[in-house]
């Protein structure tokens, strides 16, 4: 991927569910599979190289990591050695997106001669179909994003503004240098490195599900896959009244947990015709626009003196989980410091102990 392998180590994996695997029966037999979501339980796994025949007894042979992030499931796969692997029983109702951190993969799907090889400048997107086979080289390490499957059939439905009939279809391989690639990299790289970062801000249930938003509708927008063809007809712009309508259910809604599928349902419209207003009339996304809203609503009652507690607890209401950098975006947006602004608004002893608050946390953060 662009600009170096994702952020994988210590802080990024002290989330996950994590497994070592000593001996090769173990893996076979999986003994760690009891320990780890629904997608692991349905591979099954064997040798493909002769570094098991001489692996030493007690060192580690592969290493496993499950978490789960809203509607996102990921997984952490470290192999030692080449593994062949199927996606057996009855299959997986998720799509799978494998990012190469280390080593080569070999997809081969259910249908006759697709083969593709996953590498550092590869990706992968593939669905959860039984028969689909890999074969990993030594060495090979990967993390997969899992997304349901009947999450992106409910978001795609919402962009035809129709329901979706026949299974997504995604073009299997993601060059990771193309636009499109960037794209999606760059919202895996933000995944890994708020996971990394204490607190993450995928803990706040208003971000994350934001950002499940953002991801899936990214994935379904910018990969390529069968339905992509009607998304580009689809070039309708709403009437300037449902982006106002879009607007005031966002500034209703500033402190809640919204999807974009219930912005535009308040709005009157379908999910793309709301993307397509937003980028025709404000020349942003409704994503951004509700960021801008939550900042909005900070602002206001900063101004109004309506502050119970610190700065740091007034912005983790409205999405806002890291002080530092809520700080310097308040700053750069408003010309002035969230803790100027409430200094200038309630001028006493109360104000200046939350303000010392607010510093403190934002000298921790900082550190």
């Amino acid at each position: 991927m662009e600009n170096g392998r994702l952020p994988i180590g210590g802080d990024f994996l002290k989330i996950f569910t994590m497994c070592n695997i000593h001996d090769p029966d173990e893996l076979i037999y999986g003994v760690h599979l009891p320990l780890f979501n629904a997608h692991s339980k349905c591979y099954a796994y064997r040798p493909a190289t002769k570094g098991w025949q001489t692996h030493p007894r007690g060192q580690v042979l592969s290493t496993f990591g499950s978490a789960k992030v809203g509607e996102l499931d990921l997984s952490y796969v470290a192999g030692r050695y080449g593994t062949l692997i199927n996606i057996i029983e009855r299959g997986l109702p998720y799509y799978c997106i494998s990012t190469m951190i280390s080593g080569r993969t070999e997809y081969q799907g259910t249908r006759r001669n697709e083969t593709h090889t996953a590498s550092e400048r590869i990706g992968l997107i593939y669905p959860g179909t039984s028969g689909t086979r890999f074969r990993t080289t030594d060495d090979n390490d990967r993390l997969n994003v899992w997304l349901p499957a009947a999450s992106l059939e409910r978001r795609l439905a919402t962009l035809l503004d129709a329901p979706v009939r026949d299974a997504i279809t995604f073009a299997p391989t993601i060059d990771w240098w193309s636009d499109a690639g960037q794209h999606v990299s760059r919202l895996i790289r933000l995944l890994c490195e708020e996971l990394a970062t204490p607190p993450p801000f995928l803990g706040n249930h208003v971000v994350s599900r934001s950002f499940d938003d953002l991801f899936i509708y990214s994935i379904l927008q910018h990969l390529p896959h069968n339905y992509s063809e009607r998304l580009a007809q689809q070039t309708r712009a709403p009437a300037p009244r449902t982006v106002h309508r879009a607007e005031a259910f966002m500034h209703e809604h500033a402190g809640q947990s919204v999807a974009v599928h219930e912005i535009a349902n308040a709005a009157g419209c379908s999910v793309r015709a709301l993307q397509l207003g937003f980028r025709r009339f404000r020349d942003t996304t409704p994503l951004a626009a509700m960021h801008r809203i939550r900042l909005q609503a900070v602002q206001r009652a900063l101004t109004r003196g309506e502050v119970e507690g610190s700065l740091s607890e007034l912005a983790r209401r409205y999405g806002f989980t890291h002080p530092s950098r809520f700080a310097r975006l308040y700053e750069a947006t408003f010309g002035i410091s969230p803790a100027q602004a409430l200094r200038i608004t309630r001028p006493n002893s109360c104000t200046n102990a939350i303000t010392r608050q607010s510093r403190d946390a934002e000298t921790a953060d900082a550190r």
